[in-house]
């Protein structure tokens, strides 16, 4: 983590110890969040349209074809000079671009091209909402020197499909889909009612990003997960499913498919069919093995599997059907075609892309008659469309790697000295080709409309108030907050489903939990709704196999952005939402529930070195880099996870004493004297005047801060201020 996220991070929790009250306000009327809950109740989603700035390639607009999860098509749209230099805006690294302008529903937003920087020649490239299915773009292409210039524009269309894992949008996930007998049924192993390990680690309530437990993520699986994760080593693992059939079955079979390494093999029970016992027997890859399972009547059966002891098993799912019906049961992995069918669209200046694997259709016309047509075959952009730049009459160009661009090619627009020029054009979706024509047929040039399609949608932009004496930060903040806004990913992959995502930034295209609540504030000062919905997605209903979605640090920000939502909102119906999803949260950073080891030594004082190796979002701070060297994790606490939790239980007192849950409230009460002593008597250091990492004995005992070779205390940094954070300081 850089020196400026931290800084950042330290000032805003500064900001909200200062302002640490709730005016006992009316509640406002809470209908006002009706539609918001609603929403967020059964999904981690992000409530934004299916345009936005979700690609996690070359920046640009985004489309999420419906009923094709993980999917995306992009078309980024960028500047260069003609036949010179171009700048592919990789969202990965500083590649020329900014964010610009934004709308906190994303109906309008625009980023500026640098071509020669401090706004000497550049194009401000922005997209607007025509209705649901189109958007305007707009190019407004300026020349602020002496000379003229003579530029291109380059419209880059793609689709992208679900990666394997984050920091790699281009290494695609290929599941398998299933071919099935008339009647039968697939039931996907992640679909089960109840998974339990006879032997629990740390993270068995709090599975990493969000994932099921024992859930996989694999190539040649159906819907890309299965069971794994050494399910079925340990007897006593069972994994419970429920399935309906809609007719009798007079002799019926179950098909398994599963993985394990080749002549390894897992024994199971099973429970609730005719076979009482199942042996997988693995030979390196997919295999299948069929049980019968005698008469099963038309309605809900329940089918338990469980484990004998032996070799780990993955398991993909299994299928219901008729005996004497295997042979009609195959399995094919998908194979993502990114090459589009390309249609002629009713005008010379528009084309139609279908692709094989996205039901709708996509539409695009431009408005500039000097163009070229042209493909490229490749994954990346970045170096073949640098080496070709000065082969002028090719028109498709064969690279590396397997991918496909799209590309409307204008050029060159020239413009005078000290001259501004706007280019026009639209991007849509349609279910049939005919609609997409038609619109495409409709969309005549009409700078009068496009312009007042441009203000309406921009009207709606993030907008900063500022007294006199702060007009000198106006234009750097109106830059952060189009960079807050438009930092969003998509897909991000969570409990069975893609989300859209507020990233830290669009290289992290993934879950982070700390950092979110820290972006949840910035999105808050632009209203409630996108704060909520950011909260919302790293907190899970009670009971819940998580406790909440663990991605990185587990520093509890989310708390304080709470404390924020409830402040501004006075919602009493958010507070009632929201507050037993907090508390599942801290209790178990707590160390009070399901398989937490926060609190497995006897000094009360908390360390989270088995969920990740940083305590407080500090990849490089010495006495945690220390602690980690001389393998000291189990046995070392820092300051951070401490403190921060004192504060969590502050604020969750709050919450508890307007919701009147008095059990609750002396609970954290208790909390908050247990944490605060412990911190008081083990950690405080009365030489250094710091707090310090605490060591234990193999007892868990505490028995000494930890200290440099020369004596000092190691934690002379802000890990050793921040129980000044938690308000416990005595002097």
């Amino acid at each position: 983590m850089s020196n400026s996220h931290i800084l950042i991070k330290v000032f805003l929790c500064g900001f909200l110890i200062s302002t640490f009250s709730i005016v006992r306000a009316q509640n406002k009327q809470d209908s006002t969040f009706d539609e918001t809950i609603q929403f967020i109740e059964n999904s981690h989603n992000l409530n934004l349209p299916d345009w936005g700035p979700y690609t996690k390639r070359y920046v640009g607009i985004s489309h999420l074809p419906g009923d094709n999860e993980g999917i995306r098509f992009d078309l980024s749209v960028f500047p260069g000079y003609y036949r010179r230099k171009v700048e592919v805006p990789n969202v990965f690294y500083e590649s020329g671009y900014h964010p610009w302008e934004v709308s906190s529903d994303l109906g309008y937003f625009s980023f500026r091209h640098e071509l020669e920087w401090k706004d000497k020649v550049y194009t401000d490239i922005s997209y607007s909402k025509i209705n649901e299915n189109s958007r305007l773009v707009r190019l407004e292409c300026v020349n602020n020197t002496d000379l003229a210039q003579a530029i291109v524009v380059h419209f880059m269309a793609s689709l992208h499909f679900p990666p394997i894992k984050e920091y790699s949008p281009y290494t695609y996930l290929y599941p398998a889909t299933v071919e099935l007998p008339e009647n039968a049924l697939w039931k996907d192993a992640l679909d089960y009612e109840d998974l339990q390990l006879a032997k629990k680690d740390p993270g068995y309530n709090l599975q990493y990003d969000g994932k099921l437990r024992g859930e996989i993520r694999e190539n040649g699986f159906v819907n890309g997960s299965g069971i794994g994760r050494g399910f079925g080593r340990n007897a006593g693992d069972f994994v419970t499913y429920r399935f309906l059939l809609k007719k009798d079955f007079e002799d019926a079979m179950i098909v398994f498919r599963f993985k394990m390494e080749e002549e390894e093999s897992s024994s199971f029970d099973i429970i609730g069919i005719e076979t009482s016992e199942v042996t997988f027997i693995g030979n390196g890859g997919f295999n299948t093995i069929q049980v019968n399972a005698g008469r099963l009547l038309a309605g809900e059966h329940e089918l338990h599997l469980k484990a004998k002891g032996g070799k780990p098993l993955q398991l993909d799912g299994f299928i219901v059907a008729p005996c004497g019906k295997k042979d009609e049961i195959s399995f094919e992995k998908i194979e993502w075609n990114p090459v589009p069918q390309i249609i002629d669209g009713p005008v010379d200046n528009s084309k139609i892309l279908k692709y094989e694997q996205v039901d709708d259709y996509y539409g695009i016309i431009w408005f500039h008659n000097q163009y070229q047509f042209r493909q490229f075959f490749a994954r990346d952009l970045d170096i073949i469309l640098r080496t070709t730049i000065h082969r002028h009459g090719t028109i498709m160009f064969p690279g590396e790697g397997k991918g496909h661009f799209t590309n409307v090619f204008l050029r060159p627009i020239y413009l005078l000295p000290h001259s501004t020029k706007v280019v026009y054009g639209i991007i849509c979706t349609g279910y049939s080709e005919h609609d997409v024509y038609e619109f495409l047929d409709e969309s005549v040039y009409d700078a009068e409309l496009f312009e007042k399609i441009y203000k309406t949608q921009k009207t709606n932009m993030v907008d900063l108030k500022s007294i006199p004496e702060g007009q000198k930060y106006q234009f750097s903040q109106d830059r952060m907050a189009a960079t807050l806004m438009s930092n969003i990913v998509y897909p991000v992959y969570t409990r069975g489903s893609y989300i859209k995502h507020y990233a830290p930034g669009k290289w992290w295209d993934c879950l982070y939990t700390w950092d979110s609540g820290f972006v949840g504030i910035g999105l808050l000062q632009f209203g409630e709704k996108n704060a909520i919905e950011n909260l919302n997605t790293y907190l899970t209903e009670p009971g819940g196999q998580s406790a909440f979605i663990h991605h990185g640090t587990p520093i509890p920000t989310q708390a304080y952005l709470f404390f924020e939502i409830w402040n501004k909102s006075q919602s009493k119906k958010l507070l009632e939402y929201f507050y037993p999803r907090m508390k599942q949260y801290y209790q178990f950073l707590a160390g009070n529930s399901g398989s937490s080891t926060t609190r497995n030594l006897k000094s009360n004082l908390l360390r989270t070195w088995d969920y990740f190796y940083n305590s407080g979002g500090w990849d490089d701070y010495p006495p945690q880099v220390h602690v980690h060297k001389e393998k000291m994790e189990a046995y070392t606490t820092p300051v951070a996870n401490t403190a921060h939790q004192i504060r969590m239980a502050k604020i969750l007192k709050l919450a508890a004493q307007e919701l009147n849950l008095e059990k609750d409230v002396t609970a954290y009460e208790k909390d908050i004297v247990m944490f605060g002593n412990a911190l008081q008597k083990y950690s405080w250091d009365e030489k250094d005047k710091y707090f310090g990492f605490v060591l234990h004995d193999k007892h868990g005992m505490p028995k000494g801060i930890m200290r440099t070779e020369e004596g000092e205390n190691f934690n002379k940094g802000l890990g050793g201020c921040y129980p000044l954070l938690s308000g416990i300081c005595t002097e």
